[in-house]
């Protein structure tokens, strides 16, 4: 398994979500690249959306026979960029745990999923986002 991030975003805000975005996909591939979890996906994929404005739709596809995702995962924008590096970092976790919530509500694997929280959840407490 492997998580890939992205972000789509309006504003000043690229400049700080980037390098928190890339520091939390690192630190997350490092548990979970080498592992399973017995979940039907080539990727854990998610977008962070992050608008000034906040009317955007969040979108959450997910398909079983191409084992595929496209979620676009809203993160609050004035929060975050009003936020430390470790408070961002912490709201980024939380919207990849929201669509893990989000992927069981689909049909994935509920064990699968468990599996990966657990892990998840030992590098959010590594890096102090819980």
């Amino acid at each position: 398994m492997k998580l890939w991030m992205s972000a789509e975003f309006s504003g000043e805000i690229g400049d700080v979500l980037r390098p928190e975005r890339n520091f939390v996909e690192d630190r997350i591939n490092e548990v979970i690249e080498n592992n399973e979890y017995g979940l039907s996906l080539k990727s854990w994929d998610v977008i962070l959306v992050a608008m000034e404005e906040d009317d955007f739709n969040e979108i959450t596809k997910y398909s079983r026979t191409k084992h595929d995702m496209d979620f676009r995962l809203k993160i609050n924008y004035h929060k975050f960029i009003n936020s430390t590096p470790v408070a961002r970092q912490t709201q980024i976790y939380l919207v990849l745990l929201r669509s893990l919530d989000i992927l069981v509500d689909k049909g994935i694997s509920l064990e699968g999923v468990k599996s990966l929280k657990k892990d998840l959840n030992m590098v959010a407490k590594n890096h102090g986002w819980v």
